[in-house]
């Protein structure tokens, strides 16, 4: 895995590697407090160029987004959005964080409403199945 990737470049991002890297950032919070299974480690600069489906009143149709990446676990990521991206999605996903850059797959776990945008959770998947390629 390499910094500064270009889409073309981009490798799949293994789930030991993924565990790993998260373990080198500062925990948020005792995890042990909360209903997390892992502990949540913030992220100073991070996006994630987000590649997905959606049916909305003007058919299926596919979108890319880049957001910001808030914070990192050992099974997801939290993003930044300016929109609401429905609970369940499959996403492709472009990572680039600190010295790390791949993809991973992921579905949306959460989209809450919070000023200013929304803060979205995305479970991880590792399972090595791949979501629908966008347009399909």
């Amino acid at each position: 895995m390499q910094a500064n990737c270009q889409t073309d470049d981009a490798t799949q991002i293994e789930e030991r590697d993924w565990v790993e890297f998260t373990t080198g950032h500062d925990a948020v919070d005792d995890f042990s407090e909360y209903r997390r299974t892992e502990p949540r480690f913030a992220v100073e600069f991070g996006t994630a160029k987000l590649d997905y489906v959606v049916d909305d009143e003007d058919g299926r149709r596919s979108v890319t987004r880049t957001l910001s990446v808030v914070e990192l676990s050992a099974g997801g990521l939290t993003l930044r959005s300016h929109c609401d991206i429905a609970v369940g999605t499959e996403l492709a996903i472009e990572v680039i964080i600190d010295d790390l850059c791949g993809e991973l797959r992921g579905r949306i776990a959460h989209s809450t409403g919070t000023i200013g945008g929304f803060t979205v959770g995305v479970k991880l998947d590792f399972s090595g199945t791949k979501p629908p390629a966008p347009g399909k």
